[in-house]
């Protein structure tokens, strides 16, 4: 980040780590040490008033900085008792680059739709504790991509804010497709180990 608009709108939805010019130039890991220990703009805000509007703005500032966050992300509003029942609001070009996607037009604006059916009972559980608690909470799942194929995703949920009846819940998405794969591998070899000293 390198304005203060940057950082006030990052900490607004409940981002509490940033870094970037604004605070200092790159430097050294000793030199930042210091720095960070006298300095009280590197301790996290907590409960900072929160502006929802901030989160559809859609001034190109706005859209520059949601759209250049590096990790896939996506802002998505759940109404009472209506788990099931998400709307996808927001999401930025890494989420695009992520599933492979061109534009918003080419996906449901309900996250569910694209999630392997045996694992959307246990995300419809973990965006409603996410709600309940107004915490956060992650979960791991099955996704279809835009070209038809499947990808394991690492989903870390955090809640944002309560506007009328509807609860704003910010995604994070991470491609552990190859970890999976290598994990499922793994459980094959030891479960052939284990047949094999049965015998």
């Amino acid at each position: 980040v390198e304005k203060e608009e940057q950082v006030n709108f990052l900490r607004e939805i409940g981002c509490e780590y940033v870094q970037g010019f604004y605070f200092a130039r790159p430097m050294p890991k000793k030199a930042y040490e210091v720095l960070a220990e006298k300095n009280e703009a590197f301790v996290p805000e907590r409960n900072i008033g929160f502006n929802p509007d901030r989160l559809w703005e859609t001034t190109p500032e706005m859209d520059q900085l949601f759209s250049s966050v590096l990790q896939a992300v996506g802002i998505y509003e759940v109404e009472d008792g209506q788990e099931e029942h998400i709307e996808r609001m927001r999401v930025n070009n890494a989420f695009y680059e992520l599933f492979g996607y061109e534009d918003m037009n080419g996906f449901s604006k309900n996250p569910i739709q694209s999630i392997k059916e045996e694992f959307r009972a246990p995300f419809v559980e973990t965006i409603q504790a996410v709600i309940e608690t107004a915490d956060v909470g992650e979960l791991e799942c099955v996704r279809t991509c835009a070209n038809g194929k499947e990808m394991w995703i690492h989903i870390k949920m955090k809640y944002v804010h309560q506007v009328g009846n509807q609860h704003i819940v910010m995604c994070s998405f991470f491609d552990v497709t190859e970890q999976k794969e290598i994990d499922l591998e793994l459980q094959k070899y030891r479960s052939l180990l284990s047949q094999g000293k049965q015998k």
